[in-house]
């Protein structure tokens, strides 16, 4: 590779728009001139590599011919440097022709968010004229998930995906979906944020909930491995069973599951990558993938639920109100001793009379007396 020529440092204005018109057609050059290759985070990086070099080259030259159009297709596996060429062309074209509009495309939209954003940001930041460029911010909303699970099955119901609602309408939707869903016998939410008032209106409503804490440590182990926190647990517990569920063709729950990176902490706890994090790196918050999770917070209860508890409304039940503590018209009867006598009424303000007593008296003298053992 030729010596290249890195536009020139502390250049004024004047300079650094002569320079990129230069390379308005060289995308070889820009690339070669608009990074510190060799200093920095590019320390150990000298320059493109063989095959970026050839694709840049190819643009180059096909530009020449503005007749044909430049199409190029490469194969290529994971990581080689597909999304940091991709980075840089964007670059090229914004900066070099004004106006210029493109349009870049991926299998999925969670693959331009969490892939080709996150390197275009990356080499934005390394750019030597970023300061004459303003990249547009997209909003990077967090997602309210009901994801069912049941056993292994997680296909037969859809997730559903809800944004900007608030705590009032998500309660709603939550008590719609059991509703339409009265299978479901436990809701797992995470209760941080807006989920620790909605874990409260569901207990509320009558419905068996689990508080799930991602920042409380988790009281067991798997396989042996340690978890720092009841996050990264929960996560854990999802690649233990990962290998047998049934899961939903979804490009954007998996690309949520691959998404964070891990590391081991001092205390040799498995540390999964915080959702800050995350959001630092241009990838969105992983709602999707956190709510399936959720579903290995706890044991699911298999306790058959009452016919007469109801679903989805507050319970007005109350054991000690008149109607339920009023004692029944017809006369007690002890089964033992067959006495028979009437309770006094509690809304009797005269309490219970010296004839009330006696015949409780006598029925528990009968009884004594027929457990006597017979001579």
């Amino acid at each position: 590779m030729d010596a290249m020529t890195p536009m020139i440092e502390g250049a004024d204005d004047q300079d650094i728009g002569s320079w990129l018109s230069s390379v308005r057609s060289d995308p070889v050059a820009f690339v070669e001139g608009a990074f510190a290759w060799g200093e920095g985070e590019l320390a150990k990086s000298f320059g493109p590599e063989p095959w970026q070099l050839w694709l840049l080259e190819q643009i180059r030259d096909g530009l020449m011919t503005p007749g044909q159009a430049v199409r190029i297709a490469i194969a290529s596996g994971h990581g080689v440097g597909k999304s940091a060429v991709c980075s840089w062309i964007t670059l090229w074209a914004m900066s070099t022709a004004p106006d210029t509009r493109g349009i870049v495309t991926a299998s999925s939209e969670a693959m331009l968010m969490t892939r080709y954003r996150a390197e275009l940001r990356t080499w934005f930041r390394r750019f030597r004229a970023k300061e004459y460029f303003a990249m547009g911010a997209t909003s990077l909303i967090d997602e309210s998930v009901i994801f069912p699970r049941k056993g292994r099955d997680c296909r037969s119901i859809a997730p559903q995906v809800f944004r900007g609602l608030p705590l009032d309408q998500l309660e709603d939707r939550v008590v719609m979906f059991m509703n339409a869903h009265p299978e479901c016998r436990q809701i797992f939410v995470d209760g941080t944020g807006l989920g620790a008032g909605l874990v409260d209106h569901l207990i509320r409503r009558g419905y068996h909930v689990t508080d799930v804490q991602f920042a409380s440590k988790p009281t067991e182990q798997i396989d042996g491995v340690r978890y720092s926190n009841q996050r990264c647990h929960i996560w854990g517990q999802l690649r233990h069973h990962l290998r047998y569920l049934c899961l939903p063709q979804s490009p954007a729950l998996k690309e949520q599951l691959c998404a964070p990176m891990y590391e081991f902490n001092r205390a040799g706890e498995i540390q999964l990558e915080s959702k800050e994090m995350l959001r630092r790196r241009g990838i969105p918050s992983g709602d999707l993938a956190d709510a399936l999770c959720c579903t290995y917070a706890g044991q699911i209860s298999t306790l058959p639920v009452l016919d007469s508890a109801p679903r989805g409304v507050p319970w007005d039940y109350n054991p000690f109100d008149d109607q339920h503590m009023r004692p029944p018209e017809e006369p007690f009867v002890d089964r033992e001793t067959g006495y028979q006598f009437r309770l006094k009424r509690w809304d009797n303000d005269g309490g219970f009379s010296i004839q009330d007593f006696q015949d409780a008296a006598a029925s528990d003298a009968l009884r004594i007396v027929w457990d006597e053992p017979q001579e």
